[in-house]
């Protein structure tokens, strides 16, 4: 046996979980805009988007970010090229009674496109740090039962890795629900 293998060694993984309600509700929406040239396109884009973003904080909008912006040619369906199209997306975060709010708002505005609401927790880091708790309570557990099995015990943790696929799950609010 090489010195430099360790003895006594037991590897492990854990899993861990949070079950927590939303408070949260993001909605992207977006303007895209057609024109002859690049430039008209990219201007009357920004002008539509200025009046989005504009109705957006109005409905209550915030923490507003540019998700998409795109600027591409365009074609006629013979592929004969006949202008320019411009594509804007911001994302905005809601309250989730004010989500229905923020979608009509961006609407009225003019945006064309609209996605969400896609709902999510204020607290996220916090949650995310109880699940690797739970997830190293979860592999300690773990290896008592196989260094007990082999009639071992277990010492101190020589390495953690983190490999982790954070997923947010909805948990409806049964008393929200009714």
């Amino acid at each position: 046996v090489d010195d430099a293998t360790p003895r006594d060694t037991v590897t492990v993984s854990g899993t861990g979980a949070v079950a927590a309600v939303p408070d949260r509700a993001a909605i992207s929406a977006g303007v895209e805009t057609r024109a002859t040239t690049a430039q008209k396109a990219l201007n009357d884009n920004s002008e539509d988007m200025a009046k989005v973003i504009a109705a957006l904080k109005a409905a209550g909008g915030s923490k507003i970010t540019t998700s998409t912006v795109s600027l591409n040619p365009s074609t006629t369906p013979e592929g004969v090229p006949d202008g320019f199209v411009a594509m804007n997306t911001v994302t905005a975060e809601f309250s989730i009674a004010a989500a229905g709010k923020g979608i009509d708002a961006a609407a009225a505005a003019g945006a064309n496109t609209v996605y969400g609401p896609s709902f999510t927790n204020s607290d996220r880091d916090a949650l995310y740090k109880k699940a690797l708790q739970a997830a190293v309570t979860d592999a300690k557990a773990h290896a008592e039962v196989l260094a007990g099995a082999a009639s071992r015990s277990v010492g101190p943790v020589i390495s953690i890795s983190e490999a982790s696929s954070a997923t947010m799950t909805t948990v409806a609010n049964s008393a929200s629900s009714r």
